[in-house]
């Protein structure tokens, strides 16, 4: 195998370990987190905030409900007792008696907003919560096969690290030391060639470049640096 073949399989498998690694982690992050069941539980716990807030508001709204209605009745009481006789006085107990209804009237329809928005966070929840265990029973049925497809990438990634090696074994250390920092630097370490153009930059290759290239000499473009693969 020439110089510029063994380059360019070396390129070829680092690009395939960059994308299996790649995979790998992948398959790692879905058996161990799923978004989706994050977001759907996150959704939950927001909105049982949410009841729990509506609910302490629908308590406070009721006691303070409570304390109008015991005090009319309070209000009422002394009012019909026949104790007051001074007309002032009764005029003011009325005033106040009035202020207390507009009091409970207000609280009643506050009360009843409550209730109605308590409700409907309850259901929220309900449903929000049901699709939130949905979501994780589906993904628990999903964890034996995400758990198969990282074994068999890791299996697949070992094999390619050694076919690697084997590859590295291949060239010299000084082309080794150019290939790692042309791939370092430039993602890639190798280009090939196509009717006297190099694919990657797009630049014509002069023809005594080809045709060493084509014999096996290693050779770099002059524009991007990539090393030649021309092929036989």
């Amino acid at each position: 195998m020439s110089i510029p073949d063994q380059v360019l399989r070396l390129d070829q498998l680092d690009t395939e370990i960059e994308q299996t690694e790649s995979a790998v982690s992948g398959a790692r992050r879905r058996r161990l987190r799923n978004p989706e069941l994050d977001a759907a539980e996150a959704r939950v716990a927001r909105l049982r905030e949410n009841e729990r807030a509506a609910a302490l508001q629908l308590r406070r709204l009721e006691s303070e409900l409570t304390d109008v209605e015991a005090k009319i009745k309070h209000g009422n009481t002394r009012m019909y007792s026949g104790q007051i006789v001074d007309p002032r006085e009764l005029g003011s107990l009325e005033r106040e008696l009035a202020n207390y209804a507009s009091k409970r009237d207000e609280l009643e329809q506050q009360v009843l907003e409550a209730m109605e928005q308590a409700e409907a966070f309850a259901e929220e929840v309900a449903a929000s919560d049901a699709g939130a265990r949905e979501t994780r029973t589906r993904w628990e049925a999903e964890r034996p096969s995400l758990e198969r497809q990282e074994s068999e990438l890791a299996q697949r990634l070992t094999l390619l690290k050694a076919e690697r090696e084997g590859a590295l074994a291949g060239v010299s250390p000084q082309t080794a030391s150019m290939y790692a920092r042309l791939r370092a630097n430039s993602g890639h370490a190798v280009s090939v060639v196509r009717n006297g153009v190099c694919q990657w930059c797009r630049v014509n290759i002069p023809q005594k470049d080809v045709q060493h290239a084509r014999a096996g000499a290693l050779v770099s473009c002059s524009n991007c640096e990539r090393i030649l693969y021309v092929g036989s």
